[in-house]
């Protein structure tokens, strides 16, 4: 049980610093694809 708590911190910290990046990313690419969106309105 010792050992499952010792870990359990380290991997839920590890999974959400992963969701963070894939969110973080997805974030980044929806906001590329908007702006280009918008610029080819524009014109």
């Amino acid at each position: 049980m010792e050992i499952f708590e010792e870990y359990f911190g380290f991997a839920f910290k590890a999974t959400t610093y992963n969701n963070m990046i894939v969110a973080i990313r997805t974030f980044e690419q929806f906001e590329k694809k908007m702006r280009i969106s918008f610029h080819l309105k524009k014109e």
